[in-house]
């Protein structure tokens, strides 16, 4: 299946979780907010988050600087 990863179509397993899909991004241990077709998930929902066809997935990753 396809989901929009950053505005970036990315190819994924059917039944993936968000929680897999940041893994496999190297994205899971960093300082990250995730939100799912426009919505803010929290980090104890992200294992059981199911990905489907399309969903637009959007990561910020917090940086330090001014």
């Amino acid at each position: 299946m396809t989901v929009s990863f950053n505005d970036t179509p990315l190819n994924c397993s059917a039944g993936m979780s968000l929680e897999k899909l940041l893994t496999e991004q190297s994205l899971l241990h960093k300082r990250i907010a995730v939100a799912v077709n426009g919505n803010l998930i929290k980090r104890d929902l992200w294992g059981e988050l199911i990905l489907t066809e399309g969903a637009d997935v959007v990561v910020i990753e917090a940086t330090y600087g001014g």
